[in-house]
């Protein structure tokens, strides 16, 4: 029997590439969650009751918090009982720690701050819920994120302003935040390059890890 894999991501950006990749392999899901914990705990519950997983990943972006982990890097978290743990490291990602916060972490400032108190190695804002949904129904659960943005890094915007109260992005309010900050354009068109690349590279490492285990299977 396949693996069962849940593959969460909080928006199509970072599912995309490795949508591609999947799609042909009927035991990965993709699930967009939406950002934050709220929808990810939802629309997480609301997966695991029409099909019952067999492990469960939570993807996607990260804010780096520990300067070692450069932009691109991917990191994982996980119990070493993780049907994929060893073949995460072996693809390339890193053992680390996160930090699931209730808004985006704008600054390098903050960032810092976040590492003083938590000591995580980057921050992120749906695994912690998604792990509780896992953890209450017994299935395997993994973190694995790339850092999109290195801890010494200044995001281009304050994103958390373009968030809804459902935390649902507000065109909106993107459009109303890059006309009051029409010098910002260029450094976001950068910024976007720099995650679609990343979100590239989180793609490559998932499926290295998980599509040799599952092509093996009868």
């Amino acid at each position: 029997m396949k693996p069962n894999i849940l593959a969460c991501f909080a928006v199509e950006e970072e599912a995309k590439p490795f949508r591609k990749i999947a799609r042909d392999y009927s035991a990965i899901q993709i699930l967009i969650t939406g950002i934050g914990r709220n929808n990810a705990r939802k629309a997480t519950l609301r997966a695991i009751e029409q099909t019952l997983p067999e492990s469960v990943f939570t993807c996607g972006f990260a804010g780096g918090l520990n300067p070692a982990h450069s932009s691109g890097r991917v990191l994982y978290a996980c119990d070493e009982s993780f049907p994929y743990h060893d073949s995460l490291a072996e693809a390339g990602a890193i053992s680390a720690s996160f930090y699931c916060a209730e808004r985006v972490l704008i600054t390098a400032d903050e960032k810092e701050i976040a590492r003083d108190t938590t000591q995580a190695d980057a921050v992120e804002m749906e695994s912690g819920a998604i792990w509780e949904v896992c953890q209450k129904s017994s299935i395997p659960c993994c973190t694995l994120r790339v850092v999109s943005d290195a801890a010494n890094e200044t995001l281009p915007l304050d994103f958390n302003r373009t968030l809804s109260s459902d935390h649902t992005i507000s065109h909106t309010a993107l459009a109303k935040e890059l006309l009051k900050n029409p010098g910002r354009i260029p450094e976001l068109i950068r910024f976007r390059r720099q995650i679609t690349g990343c979100a590239e590279r989180l793609a490559t490492v998932l499926a290295r890890a998980v599509l040799p285990q599952i092509q093996s299977k009868p």
